[in-house]
């Protein structure tokens, strides 16, 4: 690609927006002096109450603060990073069945002692940023522990993972989904890279391989997201669909795991699902994502959340950059502009959580157990590595 074709898109927008937007916000509203992370914050970045953790938010949050230090090498975000991480194995840290709880309160209170296996990959995926903000091992230990209860509990019997169990690990869904193998296979290579550890990007081509074999033959139906207890999708006749801001997600991940020395034939599962989200999942007439398809490719809901044009702005910056794919840039430019004429919070800083279709206000909010920017952080690393 020609670097003209690159040469007028605001890569420094997403700098500045991490750096001054989301960063600083972050420190001084979540961050508390016993390391917890308050992540319910209002407009206005006040906290909300009440106030408690789950393991999903305190690990993105590491996570989050890992990645300001490694942008800016200031080392209060080091610090920060390293105070969540140290709550994270005082108070999540399950020492009699092993594994992590799913949420607390400010003081480490236990609130909900269930196992969730998506917030088990957002532990080993905070605590690989952790281990490479800090280099402490004890951060890479306890994110290779809680693989290993991964691989030896959550395990169903066709060989993907249940998403809930109880304490001492008894299924409890009704149904499988993908999207905790989605970012299961996110902190394994996040894992692998930052432990120079090659052995977890083999673990992270299994869940690849568990997921995507079935479907390669075909550009349709686009990866399922919910499935029956024998891995059967969903029909969309009774509630089976795709995420559309997943697809877009599983392009990139996909992309970057090959980058990080996953085998060079899964990039053509990487440019299947950018293929699916650019083709049935973007939103031309209101730039950004259409959150559900149906298996056939049909739309289903276009309502707008904060974190899917950040998922598509990365996937397809990454693919315009590093694969030379100059014709993802108008989509890649259409939605950045949506997301910084509706999203963006020009008062206070910060995305808005919530939007409809056409980029009116639904929730304000700048941060719940859900929303700790995680994904915007990501979108403006991605940029800013170019």
């Amino acid at each position: 690609m020609s670097n003209d074709n690159l040469s007028s898109f605001p890569f420094d927008w997403f700098r500045n927006h991490l750096v001054n937007g989301i960063l600083p916000h972050w420190l001084d509203a979540a961050a508390t002096d016993n390391g917890f992370f308050w992540p319910q914050l209002d407009r206005q970045w006040r906290r909300r109450s009440p106030g408690f953790a789950t393991l999903v938010s305190q690990s993105r949050l590491v996570s989050v603060f890992s990645t300001g230090y490694a942008i800016t090498g200031e080392k209060a975000y080091r610090e920060a990073a390293a105070a969540g991480a140290d709550f994270l194995l005082r108070a999540f840290e399950d020492r009699i069945h092993g594994g992590w709880y799913a949420s607390c309160d400010p003081a480490g209170k236990l609130l909900d002692e269930k196992k969730d296996c998506y917030g088990h990959a957002f532990a080993i995926y905070g605590l690989a940023h952790a281990y490479r903000a800090t280099k402490d091992a004890r951060y890479r230990k306890a994110a290779e522990r809680t693989w290993d209860v991964v691989d030896s509990r959550f395990r169903d019997q066709r060989g993907g993972l249940v998403w809930h169990m109880t304490a001492d690990f008894r299924p409890m869904d009704s149904q499988r989904s993908q999207n905790p193998m989605m970012h299961m296979f996110e902190a394994l290579t996040e894992l692998a890279d930052a432990a120079g550890d090659m052995q977890f990007i083999l673990h992270a081509q299994r869940i690849a391989d568990f997921l995507f074999l079935p479907i390669a033959g075909s550009d349709l139906p686009p990866l399922p997201e919910i499935y029956n207890l024998e891995w059967t999708p969903v029909p969309s006749d009774a509630g089976g669909y795709s995420a559309g801001g997943h697809l877009f997600e599983w392009a990139f991940l996909l992309s970057m795991a090959v980058e990080r020395g996953l085998d060079a034939s899964y990039q053509q599962f990487a440019e299947r699902c950018l293929r699916n989200a650019v083709d049935l999942a973007y939103d031309r007439e209101y730039p950004g994502t259409i959150t559900m398809v149906s298996l056939e490719g049909k739309p289903l809901n276009y309502a707008k959340s904060f974190w899917e044009p950040c998922e598509a702005i990365r996937a397809l910056l990454h693919f315009a950059v590093q694969h030379g794919r100059a014709d993802l840039l108008p989509a890649c430019r259409d939605i950045l502009g949506f997301v910084q004429q509706h999203f963006v919070d020009p008062e206070h800083g910060g995305f808005y959580s919530n939007l409809t279709r056409e980029g009116d206000i639904v929730n304000d909010m700048k941060g719940s157990e859900w929303k700790v920017d995680y994904h915007t952080a990501g979108m403006c690393a991605e940029a800013v590595r170019k």
